[in-house]
């Protein structure tokens, strides 16, 4: 009867360890870098932006955020004129075009000045139905849109790729598994 249980509760053990880590989220690049080219090509160009994926928040009801990919973005007026933004502009879709819900963010409208920067943290939840487990979440593309000065708004994309990096590659803390097997699981010794 011991050779009949042991291998089955040392698989539930297996599964049960497993299953409490938590998946991490990896996008490349790190920031995604856009840029406007100046209308003269010998100046420098009167926006760079930079985004990252942050990662993927877990639900939390007693704020009231719902399961959501947590994208940061920095803008930087490098020109002459005034650069206008409003973080509601921004929109995320993943792999398979699938259009996150609008983001939520804290900040308001802003407007740079030359030389001034803001950045903007947004968390795009997932639509009714939709978690991380079952959307394609291989490549994210970001879009948003800015005004120069007087002119036209101007939209900006910027697209990341899933990656996977190995054990040494990741930022600390280490999860609990070495790129090439396990670590940190159950150990069974059968014996006749």
């Amino acid at each position: 009867m011991f050779r009949k249980i042991c291998p089955a509760l040392g698989i539930l053990l297996l599964a049960l360890v497993t299953g409490c880590e938590q998946e991490t989220y990896y996008y490349s690049p790190n920031p995604a870098i856009a840029q406007i080219p100046p209308t003269p090509p010998q100046q420098s160009p009167p926006l760079t932006a930079m985004a990252t994926v942050v990662g993927v928040v877990d639900a939390n009801q007693k704020q009231g955020i719902p399961e959501s990919v947590d994208v940061r973005l920095r803008l930087e007026d490098t020109g002459t004129d005034p650069i206008s933004f409003d973080p509601r502009s921004m929109d995320l879709i993943d792999g398979s075009l699938m259009e996150f819900l609008p983001p939520r963010v804290q900040q308001t409208p802003v407007t740079l000045q030359p030389t001034e920067a803001a950045s903007v943290d947004a968390l795009f939840p997932f639509p009714p139905g939709y978690s991380a487990s079952n959307t394609n979440m291989s490549s994210m593309e970001l879009r948003w849109q800015v005004q120069i000065g007087k002119g036209a708004p101007i939209v900006q994309v910027v697209d990341f790729h899933r990656i996977y990096p190995t054990y040494y590659e990741q930022p600390y803390p280490y999860p609990y598994y070495y790129p090439y097997g396990f670590y940190g699981g159950v150990v069974i010794v059968h014996r006749r």
